[in-house]
């Protein structure tokens, strides 16, 4: 049986051992994650590699440090690098996985709209602008009365604050330091939930055979 389709079928069967470890998503978001959960086999054999060694290197390394574990960084953090740190961090929430994610850009522009957002309504997010009197903030709310405050953060200020992580560089950006860095292309925004997901998926389940 191809790796893939394995994967598949474990996936699909952890939807209901998650039920109770979800409930705090809001409803139509926990049911999008478990769509997604089902499209595994949409992957790609190159991808779910990639997704697996990302999954591997995040187990490993947020389980050992305290503080922000994954990092996603693109020139603006203004477009997906965003969005990947929304869906890693609802993955995370619907498998009880106590790790965290950001995102930051190289050269942030707070005057520039956040891009891509429109597509999260359709999975159940609720994207509203914040009135913090600063420009392009947003609330994110994925569970009842809970949001994530989201605008550009640049890579310097988040580095300050963070423990060490896995940086993970979603453009054609470079940093100095590249050390717990990898490149992964984020350019697909139709594909990025999905693999999102998988990688939170994967998580949960090395997790779980680990012994």
């Amino acid at each position: 049986m191809k790796t893939k389709t394995i994967l598949s079928l474990l996936l699909i069967t952890s939807i209901g051992i998650q039920t109770i470890t979800a409930q705090s998503l809001r409803k139509k978001v926990k049911k999008s994650v478990e769509a997604l959960t089902e499209q595994i086999n949409t992957l790609s054999q190159e991808e779910i590699t990639q997704l697996d060694q990302i999954a591997f290197k995040i187990k490993k390394i947020a389980f050992n440090n305290e503080g922000t574990d994954v990092l996603f960084i693109d020139n603006s953090n203004t477009e997906n690098s965003q969005l990947a740190m929304i869906w890693l961090n609802t993955a995370f929430q619907y498998y009880n996985l106590k790790i965290e994610s950001q995102s930051a850009g190289i050269n942030i522009d707070v005057n520039k709209p956040i891009s891509g957002f429109n597509s999260l309504s359709q999975y159940g997010f609720s994207v509203k602008k914040a009135n913090t009197g600063k420009p392009n903030q947003y609330w994110v709310e994925y569970s009842n009365g809970s949001s994530w405050l989201v605008f550009a953060k640049s890579l310097k200020d988040v580095q300050q604050n963070t423990s060490k992580g896995l940086s993970i560089i979603v453009d054609n950006s470079q940093i100095d330091n590249e050390n717990l860095t990898i490149k992964f292309d984020l350019s697909n925004e139709d594909e990025l939930p999905l693999q999102m997901v998988y990688i939170a998926a994967q998580i949960n389940h090395l997790n779980k055979t680990k012994n």
